[in-house]
């Protein structure tokens, strides 16, 4: 029998609306709907896009105080659901250090980063670290594995790779490109994941069959709710069919048996 042992990320992100009260909903039916990561976004706005940006305002409104990073991260504990939360600055990395944030998540448009992931992978109590591929090419991918691989040291974190299109819903089955999955597996020999960005649930399962070990998605409680990716997030229904379906999926992939006999 198979155990199953996907990660299941819940990126609730900005989708508290600035409510750490919203959040903590967010995080308990999460977990109830099977997520074992509570994903946020740490940042300050004035850091991450420039006071013109038409995103500006919704991300300000959206901007949660660091403290309350730490009241959620203590939250996810007494939940016992793993805290993680993606950085937009080395200010906003350093932070989550400072508050024992054990998995941490950089996105896609990060991945050139080097200065601010080397930093992150300097971090002797994180445990894992998590990069999403939506904006990068294969010769960004080596370059930060090379130097993950090249930092010796029996503390790093471990590193995942996922695969993601940075396209918000993915608009047509042509774009999915799922057989990415195990060429990051084979380029990288790390632990491989899917952030997936479509809607419903069924691509999720198809990653797990190609090899992913994590599976990201956006989650809201409600499609209802204003602000944010609510209207095109996972709400817990669809989170717990997804999680349903890919560990049926695992469960029927099996053990690849040692010789030709069954």
């Amino acid at each position: 029998m198979v155990n199953n042992n996907i990660s299941y990320i819940a990126e609730i992100g900005i989708n508290h609306n600035g409510s750490i009260d919203l959040a903590k909903k967010h995080v308990e039916l999460a977990k109830e709907s099977g997520a074992t990561i509570a994903k946020f976004q740490t940042y300050k706005t004035e850091s991450r896009v420039a006071t013109n940006s038409p995103i500006y305002e919704i991300l300000k409104q959206c901007e949660l105080p660091y403290e309350d990073f730490y009241k959620l991260k203590v939250f996810c504990d007494e939940l016992d659901i793993n805290f993680a939360s993606t950085p937009f600055c080395e200010q906003s990395a350093e932070f989550l250090k400072e508050i024992d944030c054990k998995l941490i998540k950089i996105a896609s448009f990060h991945l050139r980063n080097l200065k601010l992931i080397k930093k992150i992978l300097t971090f002797k109590d994180l445990e894992k670290l998590i990069i999403s591929t939506g904006v990068s090419s294969s010769i960004d991918l080596v370059k930060v594995n090379n130097l993950y691989d090249s930092i010796e040291s029996e503390k790093s974190p471990n590193l995942a790779f996922l695969h993601c299109i940075s396209e918000y819903p993915i608009s047509n089955l042509k774009n999915f490109n799922l057989s990415n999955i195990p060429f990051i597996k084979k380029l990288t020999n790390k632990q491989v994941g899917y952030s997936d960005h479509s809607i419903g649930y069924m691509a999720a399962s198809y990653a797990v069959a190609l090899g992913s070990e994590i599976i990201e998605k956006h989650f809201t409680i409600d499609n209802k709710i204003k602000g944010g990716d609510h209207s095109m997030s996972a709400n817990p229904n669809t989170f717990k069919k997804m999680v349903d379906k890919c560990n049926e999926v695992q469960t029927m992939m099996g053990t690849r048996r040692l010789n030709n006999h069954y």
